[in-house]
């Protein structure tokens, strides 16, 4: 069943999304050996290499941030100056926006538990622009598409989707000249420069 499922759904996934199928695969395995006593045949684990990081310079950054389209460039922003993961602030809600406290409150995140931190001051900007424009809401998505609707939120796909704005960030790249550069590499660069900066 396992070989199946890796043949059928597993074959354009990055090792490390299929190596995450695999340890609830096996857990699942293991529990019916459990209960059933019988021996849990044992999944081979799958070779994941996470020693890819990629950041820009600050020319870069900036060349970058201004190449987006106009309705990406704040999610762009929360990305480079927040660290946010791509879909943490794709579905991002105005309730959890304090823009007199300066801070972001992310409630669902990878590890499941919630954070808040605080705004950078571009990031702020970009918000209280987007905020009088739609009319200071107090509910429902920051960001949204260009066709003014909010984003898939691709978490909850049964199998995982493709990022949603992965076409409108490589456009924004090929224009600013930068390469190897995906959305999740703002993450990279949020980090990478905090520790160059001696942060953490």
């Amino acid at each position: 069943g396992w070989r199946k499922f890796r043949e059928r759904r597993c074959g354009v996934l990055a090792p490390a999304t299929v190596e995450r199928f695999r340890k609830v695969a096996q857990a699942a395995i293991n529990l019916l050996g459990e209960e059933h006593d019988f021996v849990a045949p044992k999944l081979k684990a799958i070779k994941v290499e996470n020693k890819r990081v990629r950041f820009l310079s600050i020319e870069e950054q900036g060349r970058l941030l201004n190449s987006y389209a106009e309705h990406v460039r704040p999610i762009a922003l929360s990305l480079c100056y927040q660290g946010l993961r791509t879909q943490e602030a794709l579905q991002l809600q105005w309730e959890n926006v304090n823009l007199q406290h300066q801070t972001l409150y992310i409630d669902r995140t990878k590890n499941g538990e919630p954070r808040t931190v605080p705004m950078h001051p571009r990031v702020l900007e970009a918000l209280h622009t987007i905020a009088r424009a739609a009319g200071a809401p107090s509910k429902g998505h920051v960001f949204l598409n260009r066709f003014g609707v909010p984003y898939a939120d691709t978490r909850d796909y049964k199998y995982p989707g493709g990022n949603p704005i992965s076409k409108a960030h490589r456009t924004a790249c090929k224009r600013a000249g930068v390469t190897d550069f995906r959305p999740h590499d703002w993450r990279h660069h949020w980090a990478s420069w905090l520790v160059m900066n001696g942060v953490g």
